[in-house]
């Protein structure tokens, strides 16, 4: 079977038709910015978790280049600084298994970063050799913008925030002339400007994706309902998981075909509407009834209606769901509203036995069953009287202990010859 293609609605391409806000770029939906933040949140927890191990790798060896720039004198400093550095980044990294903090992975991106650039902005003040900090603290602050899970207001706000707190910290030191330090704000300036650009695109296509992905869930989820009001609900879970050909062999089952008696003739002397209206109607109850005894509608035939149980799942009640149903089908077609002054009857055929199941057609998915079951459930249809149930002899065999059944005879049945019938006339009391 080939998977029925559905094309996917919306503008992707288009900030999803101003559903975002230009600036924040949070959905302006605030419903959809929920769902989003309950989508993003644990992906945003392991790449936090990704990121502080990234830093945790990089510490050692950064810390063991740094150092030879560090005066003699404060050495000691500079190795106690780095290991709480490194015992700040592992304590983060357990926080993000903590229920609370899982629920603001943000938060602990914010004080790392904070962290990181206030120790590093301290160093590069203090030290006699700057140069190599400015250049690092450069890179510092784009990693901000690229690395941690920040949106755009947590992320330009942490970053310029740090970026504040890191000019102040170089500003105030000693050692740092009025030029250099115009070229240590030009830098901040410009990393965080290319950082900001490089953000709002990564956070657009993110959210742009999320689009696109809830759009194909949603599309997913109507083709789902659409097919399984047309087949089986299991039968429609074979097909999406891949397989192609349904095919079964049932060892037991009981089909039903039901039609409405004269009503070719009549039709003829109503307008279409009239006649689909009523038809609608009557299935509609019919449809009501095969959900309220767990039997499987198989189709509707022009007048016709036929249903079965014990497909496509087995059941070892399935002449009784389906002797039921027969008998609340010829008590509802007494409540539906006629078509016009006509008052029509039913007539039902019942057989039971082995039969075959399958998913046929390639462009209109058809779940359908054959063999002598169902030639001699339909047979059983058309020979009744109406208003009457006539079932076949297995069908009898199941149901004579609950149910009242009356003897009819025999009829000939192509291919099988002389097969006896009964009426089911209720249920014993």
């Amino acid at each position: 079977m080939n998977a029925i293609a559905m094309p996917i609605a919306g503008p992707i391409g288009q900030d999803a038709a101003g559903g975002l806000n230009p600036c924040t770029l949070w959905f302006t939906d605030r419903a959809e910015e929920q769902r989003y933040q309950a989508v993003r949140k644990p992906a945003d927890v392991r790449h936090a978790r990704r990121v502080l191990l990234f830093v945790l790798a990089l510490a050692l060896p950064f810390t063991i280049f740094m150092s030879q720039f560090v005066p003699p004198a404060l050495w000691q400093l500079y190795v106690w600084s780095h290991a709480g550095e490194i015992a700040l980044i592992f304590l983060l990294f357990a926080l993000t298994f903590v229920a609370y903090f899982r629920n603001c992975p943000m938060l602990l991106m914010v004080t790392m970063t904070a962290f990181l650039v206030g120790d590093f902005a301290v160093w590069n003040a203090i030290n006699s050799q700057p140069d190599v900090y400015v250049m690092g603290g450069v890179v510092l602050l784009i990693a901000i913008y690229v690395f941690p899970p920040l949106d755009i207001p947590w992320g330009v706000t942490t970053a310029i925030g740090c970026s504040m707190l890191y000019l102040t910290i170089v500003g105030l030191a000693q050692n740092m002339a009025m030029t250099p330090l115009l070229g240590v704000v030009i830098f901040t300036v410009m990393a965080n400007a290319i950082g900001i650009m490089s953000l709002y695109h990564a956070e657009r296509l993110r959210r742009l994706d999320f689009v696109k992905f809830t759009e194909a869930e949603a599309q997913r989820a109507r083709h789902y309902d659409l097919l399984v009001k047309t087949l089986p609900r299991s039968i429609v879970d074979r097909l999406q998981s891949g397989e192609r050909n349904v095919a079964d062999r049932v060892d037991e089952a009981t089909v039903l075909f039901a039609d409405l008696v004269g009503f070719t003739d009549i039709a003829a002397h109503h307008s279409p509407d009239d006649v689909v209206a009523f038809l609608d109607r009557v299935f509609a109850a019919f449809d009501a009834l095969v959900d309220r005894h767990g039997v499987e509608k198989i189709k509707t035939i022009g007048d016709g209606y036929m249903a079965a149980a014990g497909v496509p799942s087995q059941h070892p009640r399935h002449a009784t769901m389906i002797a039921d149903l027969a008998l609340d089908m010829l008590e509802a077609i007494q409540t539906v509203a006629p078509l016009g002054a006509a008052n029509l009857q039913l007539r039902i055929g019942i057989s039971s036995g082995p039969l075959m199941a399958g998913v046929i057609g390639d462009r209109r998915f058809a779940y359908d069953l054959w063999g002598d079951t169902v030639n001699v459930a339909s047979r059983m249809e058309t020979s009744a009287e109406p208003g009457c149930i006539q079932v076949s002899a297995e069908t009898y065999r199941q149901l004579s202990v609950a149910y009242a059944l009356e003897p009819r005879g025999e009829i000939e049945i192509k291919g099988l010859g002389q097969i006896a019938i009964w009426y089911l006339r209720g249920r014993k009391s």
